[in-house]
């Protein structure tokens, strides 16, 4: 990208960049030397052959480099408590597979470290909730241990059924609610949002990457979902954040059904 002309920032952890100076000023190098040697011995097809990039391509790229402190379990804390301070709920869209199981541990450490106030957890979603049921059925395929595992999967209530979905939007005390998708373009975060995102009192937190197009995009952005029949104003967004992202297999391979 930076060779075809990217100069925006890139974005990691202190250490991935640190890693990252190490892995591309030697892949730079070896590209060139590998071109080098299919020119002199004319085995490739191309004529001249080409580094993919180069020593003084990835220099560009390291300049580019824009290291970011994770804090995501603090952020996490800090919303989910700042809301229920104000006896707000806390909507949380979240795609079913993965995401919200990663969401469900990091709740379960902040519960079990008093990080956070002991309020209800829903997961309003039946695949999510069908997920989170493999975690316990293919234990050996992960790294959790037994408790942590146990763990993240009884912090949140799994709300199957539509009617009771709907019946928590009509709840008045503080609440932290977990639903598909996870870029907020359908499923039934949809009718969560439009309930709860006029409530000043609520909040709408985003955890992780939004594409450009989606809802979930546009209301960072504060634009104004009109489609859904409601009109919201900026405040009701500052809280939105991003949690990164970490890969609870840790050192083993991953689930099929870990993303």
């Amino acid at each position: 990208m930076v060779r075809n002309g990217y100069r925006g920032p890139v974005y990691a952890t202190p250490a991935t960049c640190e890693l990252v100076k190490i892995l591309l000023l030697d892949s730079g190098r070896l590209q060139e030397e590998e071109a080098e040697f299919a020119n002199r011995h004319g085995f490739s097809k191309h004529s001249p052959a080409l580094p993919l990039y180069t020593e003084q391509d990835t220099e560009r790229a390291l300049k580019l480099l824009r290291p970011v402190e994770l804090h995501h379990k603090v952020e996490l804390a800090e919303v989910i408590t700042r809301t229920a301070l104000r006896r707000g709920i806390t909507l949380v869209p979240s795609f079913a597979v993965g995401r919200a199981q990663l969401l469900m541990y990091h709740l379960y450490q902040l519960k079990r470290k008093r990080a956070i106030p002991d309020i209800p957890i829903y997961l309003s979603s039946p695949m999510a909730t069908d997920v989170t049921l493999l975690y316990q059925r293919f234990r050996s395929e992960h790294r959790l241990s037994l408790e942590e595992c146990e763990g993240m999967c009884h912090v949140a209530q799994f709300v199957r059924a539509v009617d009771d979905s709907r019946a928590l939007d009509q709840q008045r005390n503080p609440a932290v609610i977990i639903a598909a998708s996870g870029m907020a373009t359908g499923g039934r975060v949809v009718h969560h949002l439009k309930a709860l995102a006029p409530n000043p009192i609520n909040t709408l937190l985003m955890p992780g990457f939004q594409a450009g197009g989606p809802r979930g995009a546009q209301m960072l952005r504060r634009r104004i979902s009109q489609e859904l029949g409601w009109s919201v104003s900026v405040p009701e967004y500052r809280d939105s954040v991003e949690l990164s992202s970490i890969d609870l297999t840790k050192r083993k391979p991953p689930l099929p059904l870990h993303r």
